[in-house]
């Protein structure tokens, strides 16, 4: 399904449930969700404008790239971009309560850290938490 012509509040004190929508050319998604943000078939993130502040879980899970995606600075639950395969520009929120799942992620070549990491980022293979993003950042640097 698409958003075509679908306008939402700015604000949605509960949990917002689009979890049909596979494309979101030209949505504009409310600025805070008080509760889960559910967009888990949206393959593409191209033209979407996503809230600043998400209070519960975001499910991405479908998303395959990265490409044209702004993610919150702050979501209060876990995040979901299970099927993202490159992380290439990604800039990763500054806060999120839960964690974050990349589960399909190959290389987190190209990912930008928050400047100080609060949570752990599940991967395939690895796992980047705050004790070690310093060890992956250094490592990082050295091999550029």
């Amino acid at each position: 399904e698409r958003a075509e012509g679908l306008t939402l509040p700015q604000n949605v004190g509960g949990d917002l449930d689009l979890s049909n929508l596979e494309r979101a050319e030209g949505l504009t998604l409310p600025q805070n969700v008080g509760g889960d943000l559910y967009l888990n078939n949206l393959k593409s993130a191209e033209g979407l404008t996503m809230p600043q502040k998400v209070e519960g879980d975001l499910d991405l899970s479908r998303l395959e790239s990265a490409e044209g995606l702004t993610l919150p600075q702050n979501i209060g639950g876990d995040l979901y971009l299970r099927s993202l395969k490159s992380a290439e520009g990604l800039t990763l929120p500054q806060n999120v309560g839960g964690y974050l799942s990349l589960r399909s992620l190959e290389s987190a070549e190209g990912l930008i850290f928050p400047e100080t990491l609060t949570y752990t980022i599940y991967c395939d293979g690895f796992e980047i938490t705050p004790e070690n993003v310093d060890n992956y950042r250094k490592k990082h640097q050295r091999n550029k």
